[in-house]
């Protein structure tokens, strides 16, 4: 398992976390955890950010529960909170392939934000954390 890495049944599905860390959060599809961090690059002007997988964990026979909707309600005194909001897209579950499909992006020069995450494959309930 990866430290810190839990999971909650609900209903049929299994809400995985990582304690203190983030997760995706596109309503209805895989709630996928996620570790980021943002890497710093010296001014320069050409950079090739290599990554290396060295190991990784799969876990079957595992069904993601889908990021809910945050929608605004009112509490019994009168305050507005967010509750969360039942949503499946059932479309992202039964595709074959899997999510999300990508680990590292640029969001600035010389800065690059760095995802490693849990790769899901929502028809065969597989995760891969690498």
């Amino acid at each position: 398992m990866v430290p810190g890495m839990f999971s909650t049944k609900i209903d049929s599905f299994n809400r995985v976390q990582i304690k203190e860390h983030q997760k995706l959060d596109s309503v209805g599809y895989p709630e996928i955890p996620a570790i980021s961090y943002l890497v710093a690059i010296p001014e320069c002007d050409s950079v090739n950010l290599e990554i290396s997988l060295l190991d990784s964990i799969k876990i079957n026979n595992i069904f993601i529960f889908p990021a809910p909707e945050l929608v605004p309600d009112t509490t019994a005194i009168g305050a507005t909170a967010l509750i969360e909001q039942f949503e499946f897209n059932s479309t992202a579950y039964e595709t074959d392939g899997y999510f999300p499909r990508y680990i590292a992006e640029t969001i600035d020069k010389g800065a690059y934000f760095l995802r490693v995450e849990c790769m899901y494959k929502c028809v065969t309930k597989k995760i891969i954390f690498q």
